[in-house]
């Protein structure tokens, strides 16, 4: 799975969604689900919090990808893929005239959105927004801020309890990223398939196995070499992904 010759690399770009308060009080949303023209579901991947790695191991291919920050910096972290990155595809458990099929096994990212949770330079949480979402309006849909000037309870169910436990993991998620990266155990690769080439970024089996024994003692003792095998196994969720692809593609099932 790993080689010189890889596909162009992952990179995300930081997402600062809009403050809530800014957005207006009449202000209303629904998940359009199987009806959504341009929906959530069309990204190539999303980032992803710690004590998610082993459930969505079993549903995705998690890797890591490099982050463009605002300020102009550029970091690693771990991710998981909604689909392959080949044009008019999208997320594989989104399924035409049905919508998401997932359901509650969602990853936090889907959960949230298009709300989020966000801290300011000074260290205040508000909750952000995506308005480019397609199931805002103002005459139909969910009232977002209610009547008391609180957030809306179904929304505050729904998506904002799922984005606050992934806030809530942001710090410990980094702490696991940069002891990979402290190892330098995270490289480029790529998985191939049916003729069908994945560019990813994955720990290095080699490398892990070449530690001295008291780190990987210290990893063990930390829960972070269970993390590491189920991301290891999720990578071949990628054929599962291709497969999906093809038969999309056979069937003219891509959208425009």
């Amino acid at each position: 799975m790993t080689g010189n010759n890889v596909l162009q690399p992952l990179c995300l770009k930081e997402d600062k969604p809009e403050p809530l308060d800014k957005a207006g009080a009449d202000l209303k949303w629904q998940c359009l689900g199987a009806e959504c023209p341009s929906s959530c579901c069309y990204p190539y991947a999303a980032r992803i919090y710690i004590h998610e790695i082993i459930p969505l191991s079993q549903r995705f291919p998690i890797t890591f990808a490099l982050v463009d920050r605002a300020e102009g910096k550029q970091d690693i972290d771990i991710c998981f893929l909604l689909r392959i990155n080949r044009k008019n595809n999208y997320c594989a458990y989104l399924h035409k005239g049905m919508g998401c099929v997932l359901g509650d096994e969602r990853p936090i990212a889907c959960k949230q959105y298009p709300f989020s949770i966000v801290r300011d330079r000074a260290g205040e949480v508000s909750v952000g927004v995506r308005l480019s979402c397609p199931g805002f309006s103002r005459s139909s849909g969910q009232l977002v801020i209610m009547p008391d000037n609180k957030l809306s309870p179904v929304i505050e169910e729904e998506c904002i309890k799922p984005a606050t436990s992934g806030f809530d993991a942001r710090e410990e998620t980094k702490r696991f990223v940069d002891t990979l990266k402290k190892y330098n155990l995270i490289v480029d690769g790529q998985f191939n398939h049916r003729g069908e080439g994945v560019a990813i970024k994955l720990v290095d089996a080699k490398k892990l196995r070449e530690l001295p024994e008291e780190i990987r003692e210290d990893l063990r003792a930390k829960g972070y070499m269970e993390l590491i095998y189920a991301h290891m196994d999720s990578i071949f969720n990628c054929s599962m992904f291709i497969d999906i692809y093809l038969e999309r593609a056979a069937n003219g099932d891509l959208r425009d």
